[in-house]
């Protein structure tokens, strides 16, 4: 069994950083459900996972004031964490590997399989985001393990034309160091 012994923020990062690490993020929660029959699919869904030898982080998640419970798998196959998302009528999936890092459509109107967004990966200290305001509304964060709650969030790589997730960023020198954070703002929203 492909066994994650460390829920840490290192962690995550480690996997996002380094070429020998994949991993797929992937939940059950659906729009419109109760909490109760959200919480039996994401139980369903731990269950499969286990049931193919994954191993897994569980981690919640922020997209405009919604939240809901996913699960961080190591080293799962990208056909895998497609069909996870596909068998739990999901929109989308993350997946890293040695060559990707990207959000995989999960469902028919956006593509199954079809990339919809990137994030950037190798990039040091720029793969996750810290920033309690860039945390706000689109977040992960660990539910167990040192560094439990704390929000966190990986960074979108900019291009022109993406249709998926259309955000503006603006940056923000930071008084500690050469770092840069960014603000995201909706689209219409900056005038």
């Amino acid at each position: 069994m492909n066994d994650i012994n460390e829920a840490s923020l290192s962690r995550i990062w480690q996997f996002v950083e380094e070429d020998k690490y994949h991993f797929g993020i992937v939940s059950a929660f659906r729009i419109g459900l109760s909490d109760k029959k959200n919480k039996e699919l994401h139980s369903e869904l731990k269950k499969n996972v286990r049931s193919l030898g994954y191993g897994y982080i569980e981690m919640k998640g922020g997209y405009k004031g919604k939240t809901e419970l996913s699960l961080f798998l190591g080293d799962v196959d990208k056909k895998d964490i497609i069909k996870f998302g596909v068998d739990n009528e999901q929109e989308t999936v993350i997946y890293k590997n040695e060559t990707e890092f990207v959000y995989i459509g999960t469902n028919k109107d956006i593509g199954i399989g079809k990339v919809v967004k990137r994030f950037k990966f190798k990039s040091g200290k720029d793969n996750i985001v810290l920033a309690k305001k860039l945390v706000k509304e689109y977040y992960s964060q660990l539910l167990k393990g040192s560094h439990r709650e704390k929000k966190f969030a990986f960074t979108i790589q900019e291009r022109d034309g993406d249709s998926f997730f259309k955000v503006v960023m603006r940056s923000h020198g930071d008084p500690l160091g050469d770092r840069k954070w960014y603000t995201i703002y909706e689209e219409g929203e900056i005038k």
